[in-house]
């Protein structure tokens, strides 16, 4: 009789111990979250993303420090969702919405006019989403969120029902790995340090990162590149408007570099 007793008392112990998450899921219905991917907190940089079911929901992007400078206009942002309840046999449709902050300097932009589908007999989908560089050398936030009012699912778990986007288009001397000393050592080449400077380096030469990239100033320095190449930049934005501009903001004149003695 004991034993019975004690097999029954295991057996409750053993059920209350699965998580809801592990009991919903066989559920009927068709509930759906985000997936967070797990590289976005993190410094990982493997191929492809690491979807995980409880990482964090915030992905943060600064245009500001990028290889392309300020030719770089959007992000492709991969998102994933998973399905809660039974497979089901035909496609069906996952609309996504924007609550946007109340500056709204940033634009973001669905690839997929119809919606996205999640395929039939398959309980989880990735989609993609496009952020517009903003307007303003700002940072901004807003969150992703389903609408369920042209969705086939209905809402899951409320904390896997948003994904909050921070939006950046920022370059300060700590992002940049700026150091005065290093950068006093090349000032000859370089002239006088600013962020609009900073900006064009990043944009001509691919520089994010100052202190990984010193050991190319000197060769340019010495072939009069910098002033070079500057000039070279001018006369294109003379005949495309486009181009970004690179004005200094204490002048109102454009970045210099010192023009070096053949």
């Amino acid at each position: 009789m004991k034993k019975i007793i004690y097999s029954l008392l295991f057996a409750l112990l053993l059920l209350s111990s699965c998580n809801e998450y592990e009991m919903m899921q066989y559920e009927e219905g068709g509930q759906i979250n985000f997936l967070a991917d797990a590289a976005w907190a993190t410094d990982y940089t493997g191929k492809g993303p690491v979807w995980s079911e409880s990482a964090t929901l915030l992905y943060k992007f600064n245009f500001g420090i990028n290889e392309q400078g300020e030719n770089l206009m959007y992000d492709t942002v991969r998102l994933a969702v998973k399905i809660m309840g039974d497979v089901v046999a035909h496609p069906r449709r996952v609309a996504l919405a924007v609550k946007p902050s109340s500056t709204d300097t940033f634009g973001i932009i669905f690839p997929e006019e119809e919606g996205y589908v999640v395929k039939a007999d398959t309980f989880a989908a990735t989609f993609a989403i496009v952020i517009k560089r903003p307007a303003l050398q700002v940072s901004d936030t807003a969150v992703l969120t389903f609408d369920y009012a042209n969705s086939d699912f209905t809402r899951g778990f409320e904390e896997r029902q948003e994904v909050k986007l921070i939006i950046e288009d920022i370059v300060t001397e700590k992002l940049w790995q700026y150091d005065e000393a290093l950068w006093n050592n090349y000032e000859k080449y370089l002239g006088g340090f600013g962020e609009v400077k900073a900006r064009y380096l990043m944009t001509q030469y691919g520089c994010v990162s100052f202190e990984k990239w010193v050991s190319k100033i000197t060769a340019l320095g010495k072939a009069n590149r910098f002033y070079l190449d500057l000039e070279e930049y001018k006369a294109k934005c003379a005949e495309d408007d486009s181009m970004p501009k690179f004005i200094d903001k204490d002048t109102g004149e454009w970045i210099a570099f010192p023009e070096q003695a053949s």
